[in-house]
C-alpha cells in the first residue's frame, strides 16, 4: 500500500508540474496579447484624394482587402478607374518587430516573376525613396505581350507592413502619381510612429 501511495503522490506531482509548465508557456508564449496599436489601422490607408483624377475607391476598407494571413490586425482597400486602372493597398500589424521583419521577408514573394512578365526592376524615372520605412522595396514588372506595367511597394515600418500595387499608364497612373501616393503612405506612417 505504501508503494501505491508513493506512486500516486509522484504521479500527482508530475501532473501538477506539467500543468504549471503548460499554463506558464501559454501565458508567456502562446496566449500573450499583442501590444496596443500605435494608431488606428484605418488611418494608415490612403484615400481617393491622393489619386489622379478618375480614380475611385471600390469598397469599404476591411480585412478581406488584405489577403495575406499575417499579423494581429490587417486592413485593405481597392481603387479603380472606369477603364482599366486597378490599385490596392494592404496594411498589416505584426505582433512585434521580429515578426514584422520575418513578415517582410515573406512578403518579398510578391516580387516573384510571373510567366510572361519581365523581372521586377526600378525604373530610372523613380526618384522617391522612403525616409521613414525601416526597409522597403519598390519595383515594376511588364507583361511581355500586352506591354502593361504594374508597380508595387512593400515597406516595413516598425510593427507595420504596407503593400501598395497599381497598374501604370501615361493616362491613368504615372510615376509621379505613384510617388505622390507613396509619399502619403510615408506621411501616415510617420504620424503613427511619431517619426
Amino acid at each position: 500500500m505504501k508503494g501505491v501511495s508513493s506512486l500516486q503522490t509522484g504521479l500527482g506531482l508530475t501532473i501538477v508540474v506539467l500543468l504549471v509548465g503548460i499554463l506558464g508557456c501559454c501565458g508567456v508564449l502562446l496566449c500573450a496579447s499583442p501590444p496596443a496599436a500605435l494608431c488606428e489601422i484605418e488611418t494608415l490607408l490612403v484615400d481617393e484624394a491622393v489619386f489622379p483624377e478618375g480614380w475611385t475607391q471600390q469598397e469599404i476598407p476591411d480585412s478581406r482587402g488584405a489577403p495575406a494571413s499575417f499579423g494581429v490586425e490587417r486592413i485593405g482597400i481597392g481603387f479603380s478607374t472606369r477603364i482599366r486602372g486597378v490599385a490596392g493597398q494592404a496594411v498589416y500589424r505584426a505582433f512585434d518587430i521580429r515578426a514584422a521583419v520575418a513578415g517582410y521577408r515573406d512578403f518579398m514573394s510578391y516580387f516573384s516573376v510571373r510567366e510572361g512578365e519581365t523581372e521586377w526592376s526600378l525604373p530610372t524615372e523613380f526618384t522617391w525613396r522612403s525616409q521613414i520605412a525601416d526597409q522597403f522595396r519598390l519595383g515594376c514588372s511588364t507583361h511581355r505581350n500586352s506591354g502593361v506595367q504594374r508597380c508595387q511597394f512593400i515597406g516595413q515600418y516598425g510593427v507595420y507592413l504596407v503593400r501598395f500595387h497599381t497598374y501604370m499608364s501615361s493616362d491613368l497612373m504615372t510615376y509621379e502619381d505613384l510617388e505622390c501616393i507613396l509619399q502619403d503612405i510615408d506621411l501616415r506612417m510617420a504620424e503613427c510612429l511619431d517619426r
